[in-house]
């Protein structure tokens, strides 16, 4: 099996790095928020659990600057965004984290409009899981650009379906379906990003708690 060993000195950041964590309140993206505040970066965090979120920044004391986020409106990614730099003057890392869970198969499961025809089905999850990130990308690209020195680092969350997209034993589509186009949204952005000093990669978990 495949090993990437840590170094504890490779973890060591600038006093002057700002991350800014999308889904930072709880779980991975909560975990990320503390381990970077820990290794001395300015921290950021959006989410729309607002109690746990006030909760984690003033447990972060310092460096640590959290504003309630919806990652599926343009303007509350945007005015987070503001809100960081506002604060700390840069932002040279971006988390990825937000996820929703499928509530219902919309390939399996048919429902009825008022006319008694096949309605259209739900795709919240596509708009928070995938084009909530697509849009932390587009804010995160824009705002690297300004930094003193332009460049920085996108870190999107996948899931262990961003590489293998179907599981025959489960039929949760919505989410295999988001993940997976997450992975070609970094190889993309892992190309074009490069010239301008921007790096972008993905973590692809198996399920957690």
């Amino acid at each position: 099996m495949a090993k990437i060993e840590v170094r504890e000195h490779t973890l060591k950041l600038p006093s002057t790095n700002v991350d800014y964590d999308l889904g930072g309140a709880n779980g991975i993206g909560k975990t990320a928020a503390c381990m970077f505040h820990e290794y001395g970066a300015k921290v950021v965090i959006g989410d729309l659990a607002t109690s746990a979120g006030e909760k984690l920044a003033a447990q972060l004391g310092e460096r640590a600057l959290f504003q309630t986020m919806d990652v599926d409106d343009w303007v509350s990614q945007r005015n987070l965004f503001d809100a960081a730099m506002q604060a700390f003057g840069s932002i040279d890392v971006v988390c990825a984290n937000v996820a929703i869970p499928e509530k219902e198969n919309w390939l399996f499961e048919d429902k009825l409009d008022a006319d008694g025809r096949l309605a259209e089905p739900d795709l919240k999850l596509i708009d928070v899981n995938l084009k909530g990130v697509m849009r932390s990308c587009k804010l995160a690209m824009h705002y690297f650009r300004k930094n003193s020195i332009p460049g920085g680092a996108i870190v999107i969350t996948g899931f262990a379906a961003s590489s293998v997209p179907v599981f025959s034993e489960i039929r949760d589509s919505d989410t295999y379906e988001s993940k997976h186009a997450l992975l070609g949204l970094m190889r993309s952005l892992a190309v074009v990003g490069r010239p301008l000093g921007i790096r972008t990669n993905m973590v692809a978990p198996w399920l957690t708690g």
